[in-house]
């Protein structure tokens, strides 16, 4: 399953979104990583849903 979650840009929230990018590389999936045009928001999107259910995000699933 993939999921989709946004962030607030916030520096801890970076390293969450740094966690679960390196994690996704590690097991080869694939992942896209953007921002809302004024930088305030991180968006994660195809993301798989095994490396999120351990950190306790609600997410929307695609």
């Amino acid at each position: 399953m993939k999921a989709k979650i946004s962030l607030l840009n916030t520096v801890q929230n970076q390293e969450i979104a740094r966690k679960i990018k390196q994690a996704n590389q590690a097991a080869n999936n694939t992942l896209d990583i953007s921002f809302e045009k004024d930088l305030s928001k991180i968006f994660l999107k195809e993301i798989s849903y095994l490396f999120l259910t351990s950190l306790g995000f609600l997410m929307t699933w695609l």
